[in-house]
């Protein structure tokens, strides 16, 4: 999912916001279609949206603010996701508690973010100057 949400963010430094909120709801419905239930759903909640919010809270914010509200969508994502995972499925299959759950997904999501980060510096430098 997180591979899936690049070519948003190469639309977005390619050829603006429109275009990427484009990519964004052609991937998330590709993904629905292929990937169907809540699998789908965690891009579109969570992933496929998140360079174009990472883009506008990096230029907008100070680095300290700029993850505070990163992870404030972070936890809003992933509190729709819960909630849809509990009426899909039943609650023992969710297996571990939310809490530990939203721990591991919010350090997962700021290591997320970092190597984000290094990737879009990458395509930068490297990968871009091959595009028109």
């Amino acid at each position: 999912m997180a591979i899936a949400s690049f070519p948003v963010c190469a639309a977005l430094m390619m050829y603006g916001p429109w275009w990427a909120l484009g990519v964004f709801a052609v991937t998330a419905a590709l993904g629905n279609i292929l990937f169907p239930g809540l699998p789908g759903l965690a891009y579109a909640l969570v992933l496929g949206y998140y360079p174009l919010l990472k883009s506008l809270f990096e230029r907008k914010f100070r680095p300290v603010y700029s993850l505070l509200l990163k992870l404030a969508v972070y936890s809003a994502a992933f509190a729709a996701y819960w909630a849809l995972a509990e009426r899909a499925l039943a609650a023992d299959e969710l297996g571990w508690p939310w809490p530990l759950l939203y721990a591991l997904g919010a350090a997962t999501f700021v290591i997320y973010d970092w190597a984000y980060s290094f990737l879009i510096r990458v395509y930068i430098e490297k990968i871009a100057r091959y595009f028109p």
